[in-house]
């Protein structure tokens, strides 16, 4: 699966999806805009897992085995930043960690 995270409808990320779709790749998207709707579960033991949700939608993390990464700071989505320094916008290092610790890696 590969993890496509960032905002839909910017031009680069759309290029990307439309490509994986084209190539009939296996995608899910982690849309920032829904922020207040997503959250992450590390787990930690002898090796790093957890998950995603996507609202109601589970995605375990060690199915993920490509990300596109495009976000943007969370300063920059109105929404989210009327939330308040707690929103989820807030807790894009956890995720970064995760990232950086997992099998699979992002290329840049």
């Amino acid at each position: 699966m590969i993890l496509l995270w960032g905002l839909p409808g910017d031009d680069p990320f759309d290029a990307v999806s439309r490509e994986l779709a084209r190539r009939g790749a296996a995608v899910a998207i982690l849309d920032q805009r829904r922020a207040l709707d997503q959250r992450i579960e590390l787990e930690i033991s002898a090796g790093l897992g957890g998950a995603v949700w996507l609202g109601e939608q589970r995605l375990a993390l060690d199915e993920v085995t490509a990300l596109y990464s495009r976000v943007y700071s969370a300063r920059q989505i109105k929404h989210v930043a009327a939330a308040g320094r707690r929103a989820p916008g807030e807790c894009r290092a956890p995720a970064g960690k995760w990232w950086h610790r997992s099998p699979c890696r992002s290329r840049r």
